[in-house]
């Protein structure tokens, strides 16, 4: 079983082939989207909610600090994972 922090890594990983393949410097909130996706297919049936999620704590985490570092990201994505975990299925 992976821990926490491996999965995390995975989505970062992901995350960063994204950007890489679209030329950004920074995350876009479909990019964090699809990388959560892909580690964590089943947020699909919370899909509208999760979304809006992670638009609020990009945000947030914009309006904190400019350029999100891997660090920043790391707690970004964990915020976002444990938000969206309080979510009830559809």
């Amino acid at each position: 079983m992976k821990s926490f922090d491996d999965i995390l890594n995975t989505i970062i990983k992901s995350l960063q082939a994204k950007q890489e393949e679209d030329g950004n410097k920074t995350p876009s909130l479909n990019n964090i989207y699809d990388a959560i996706l892909e580690t964590f297919p089943k947020i699909k049936n919370k899909s509208e909610k999760s979304r809006e999620i992670i638009v609020k704590r990009i945000k947030i985490a914009r309006e904190y600090n400019k350029k999100l570092l891997q660090d920043d990201i790391k707690e970004l994505i964990y915020f976002i994972l444990s938000d969206i975990a309080k979510l009830p299925d559809k």
